[in-house]
């Protein structure tokens, strides 16, 4: 603008008139100067308005090549004659204008909405400085139009530009608009991503293990982290699953337990207890409130497989067991592996002592046992019904447990029956206890009396027998256990 200004300035004689009057030639010197300023300015302009280094690269090479000459142009129009100037001047400009004009065109043409009014700013500059020129070379008639065409067509130019540079501000806030909201979308794509990562991480580790490590996020969960509770752990299994799981082919396995799996694993959290591992057919869950909840979801389990096996026998399949082992102690919660490679476990003598709890229920033909600590404090809340199986000891342990079966978890025959005789029953294990085999074996004579299919009696009665066929030789070392796995 300033050039332009300058060369109308001089053009119209105000310069000489009112800035250089002592220096009238100096005109001469400033109008092909100003007009090569014009040009260079102009060029620059179009590269970054049109953004021709990416919308149209072969012509941006010409422009920068315009801009190279123009600039090399102007300071040698201020050592060389009007007419050299004036001649050398056109010659630069007319190409340069016609580059930039092409430029708008293939621009306009490749889908670039601000070279519209570009372009017509530019058609209208052209047509005016055309005109201006013509009429001084009287090729066409001075007059209004042709003398101040320039003039018209600078300022339709001017007008025109702002609206090209308002359509480019819109385009470049519909962009950022566009940016912003791919961004937002990206963003939310992310979390979602991110929400299903966490959401897939808890089906293998579960949630209230994390939150009993104080991790709410599972992305905040580190190698290493622990942490120690007394809780109630729940251990079952099903009998003789190996030998049907042989009648079945892989498919049918799988099916068959993640059939029977989604069937209890409900239960187990309806009574606010969690599954902290899948072992084949095995369940090891565990209960952060109270045996109470362990014992409540034992029975359950029990309800539920007793619906599954009307199911399975009105389909001509072979109806299951299961048993459940209950034992409450400290634990020691955390997570164990690697750092790419790591999950939660449990790390406590308890875990061990129930799966091995579960394993007498076949011995003992009982569906749910619990340990003597489970159940004093299950009966903190309830009184349990239940007969004392007498003590146990564990492998490689030298404490005994106290054992006993849950009738509430039987069905109604064999609970009444086991209640009918409980008291003759838990007679002979005070005998067996003492090592008064000829008395526990005529108490559990009478208990089987009343109820030939109680296994826990057939045991003692049998073991009895045995030992005193041994004459008593029971040794000093007698602790009236029952040895377990």
């Amino acid at each position: 603008v300033l050039s332009f200004s300058a060369m109308q300035f001089t053009l119209d004689g105000l310069a000489s008139e009112m800035l250089w009057p002592f220096a009238p030639t100096l005109s001469d010197k400033v109008t092909p100067f100003a007009e090569a300023i014009a040009l260079l300015a102009a060029c620059v302009f179009t590269r970054h308005f049109l953004e021709t280094r990416r919308i149209v690269p072969r012509l941006d090479v010409a422009i920068r090549v315009t801009i190279a000459v123009a600039l090399l142009a102007s300071p040698l129009s201020l050592f060389v004659d009007y007419r050299t100037a004036i001649i050398a001047a056109t010659f630069v400009v007319i190409p340069g204008i016609i580059v930039v004009v092409i430029a708008a065109a293939v621009a306009w043409r490749s889908g670039y909405r601000p070279a519209r009014y570009f372009l017509l700013a530019w058609a209208w500059l052209t047509t005016g400085a055309m005109l201006f020129a013509l009429s001084r070379f009287a090729v066409v008639p001075a007059n209004f139009v042709t003398l101040e065409g320039i003039r018209i067509g600078s300022a339709l130019e001017l007008l025109l530009l702002s609206f090209a540079l308002a359509d480019r501000i819109n385009i470049l806030r519909q962009e950022r608009a566009a940016a912003q909201a791919q961004t937002l979308a990206g963003e939310r794509a992310a979390a979602a991503t991110q929400r299903a990562m966490a959401e897939s991480f808890v089906r293998f580790v579960p949630r209230e293990f994390l939150q009993l490590l104080g991790r709410d996020d599972p992305t905040q969960i580190q190698l290493g982290d622990h942490t120690r509770r007394s809780m109630a752990v729940l251990f079952s299994d099903i009998h003789a699953f190996t030998a049907l799981s042989e009648t079945m082919t892989p498919e049918e396995n799988f099916r068959f337990i993640n059939g029977y799996l989604g069937m209890v694993t409900p239960v187990i959290r309806k009574h606010t207890g969690f599954v902290d591992k899948y072992i084949g057919d095995g369940i090891m869950a565990l209960f952060p409130g109270h045996a109470s909840d362990a014992l409540a979801a034992a029975i359950g389990m029990h309800l539920r497989v007793e619906e599954y096996n009307r199911y399975r026998q009105n389909s001509g399949y072979r109806p299951i067991n299961i048993g459940v082992g209950i034992h409450s102690g400290r634990l020691m919660l955390g997570t164990i592996g690697v750092e790419d490679r790591m999950e939660g476990t449990v790390i406590s003598d308890a875990v061990n002592t129930a799966a091995r709890i579960e394993r007498l229920t076949r011995l003992f033909g009982a569906r749910v046992l619990m340990t003597g600590e489970a159940l004093a404090q299950a009966e903190e809340r309830r009184l349990v019904e239940r007969r004392f199986l007498g003590r146990v000891k564990l492998r490689g342990k030298q404490e005994l447990i106290l054992v006993y079966d849950i009738l509430a978890a039987d069905h109604s025959r064999a609970a009444a029956a086991k209640a009918l005789t409980r008291a003759r029953f838990e007679v002979g294990i005070e005998h067996y206890i003492r090592g008064e085999f000829a008395d526990a074996a005529a108490a559990f004579r009478e208990a089987l009396a009343r109820y030939p299919e109680d296994s826990a009696a057939k045991f003692y009665r049998d073991r009895s027998v045995e030992l005193l066929s041994r004459g008593n030789a029971i040794g000093v070392d007698w602790d009236g256990s029952v040895k377990g796995e």
